[in-house]
Formats: structure tokens, sequence, C-alpha cells
């Protein structure tokens, strides 16, 4: 009699965890698709880019980094949605300030960064010379809106990322791999 319990209640596990994995797995496709899950129970919206989907057993957090690209955090249903996930996901800015001086020696665009306020620990650097190159990536800050060197002006508050090595001296010096233009101000004229 032992046996034969076990076995149908075996047997009914089974059946619930293959319900459970197979609603998992159509629910998980469709979010990873962009389209709506069909057997989630619950949807929490914590942010227009960040939605959390609550199903039999399962949660899938889903977290919009930009029109083209999303990231999935999926587990049980004790998974907590993370508020900073996007931001962790960045690189860290190197040096957040204004644009006060750019240099075009022939075609190469130096730009001079500094910051208005006193050093933080937020960004690596106060005051920086980044080389602004061709493969430079140059956006808005929501990254809709992508610019050339030209439109790289003197009193823009920006964001720096640098990419490779930087002549650690001060002011630090490098090639900027990634110019976000937080404000798009002009307070001064560019230099030529």
């Amino acid at each position: 009699m032992k046996k034969g319990f076990f076995l149908k209640l075996f047997i009914i596990i089974f059946i619930i965890a293959v319900i459970i994995l197979l609603t998992f797995i159509v629910d998980f496709n469709l979010i990873a698709s962009g389209s709506s899950p069909k057997f989630c129970l619950n949807k929490i919206e914590h942010s227009e880019n960040s939605t959390e989907y609550i199903g039999l057993g399962y949660k899938i957090i889903k977290y919009k980094i930009n029109d083209q690209e999303q990231k999935l955090k999926v587990g049980g249903l004790l998974l907590k949605y993370d508020p900073e996930f996007i931001e962790n996901l960045q690189p860290p800015i190197d040096i957040q300030g204004h644009i006060k001086n750019i240099q075009n020696n022939n075609g190469v665009y130096v730009v001079y960064i500094e910051t208005d306020s006193y050093f933080t620990k937020k960004y690596k650097y106060d005051k920086a010379y980044a080389v602004v190159s061709n493969s430079t990536e140059i956006e808005s800050i929501d990254g809709t809106k992508k610019y050339k060197k030209s439109d790289v002006k003197v009193g823009q508050l920006v964001n720096l990322y640098f990419s490779g090595n930087v002549q650690e001296i001060y002011p630090v010096r490098g090639t900027a791999g990634k110019l976000v233009i937080v404000e798009d101000l002009e307070v001064g004229d560019k230099d030529e």
C-alpha cells in the first residue's frame, strides 16, 4: 500500500512540475520576444523600464535597457526587483563636467572637461583632456540621438568614458570611447 501511495504522489508531483516548467518556458519566450505572457498570475510595473511577472512558482523581471536591448532575470518567487540593476550594467563614468575648451588640430578634436563642483568619489577624475576620434560614440543622455564631432560645443555638460589606457598625469589625458551629452548648452565659443 505504501509503494502505491508513493508512486501516485510521485506522478502527481511530476505532472505539477511539468506544468510549471511548460508555463515558465512559454512565458519566458513570450516576454523575451516582447509579447505579453500567457500564464503569469500577476504583473507589477516598477517603472517604464522594468516589469515584474509572477507565475506559477517563478518570477521573470524584465529590465529594458534601450529600445533594442532588454535583460531578463529569472528565479523563484523570492527573486527581488533591483531598482539599480540598469545603472549597474553601465560602465562607470570617468568624469562628468562641462566642456571648457575644444581644440581642433587638423581634424583631431581635443576637449577639456572640468567638473564645476568639488571632486566627488562618484567619478574618477575632476579634470580631463580627451581626444574625440572618429570611433568615439557621441550620443544624447537617453541614447536616442547620435552626434558628430562637430556637434560637440563648449559649455555642454557631458559624461566621458575613456577608451583604453589613460595618461595618469594631472589633468588626466586619454581617448574618449564614449561622450554622452547630458545638457546641450552652448555657453561659450568653440575654439578652432
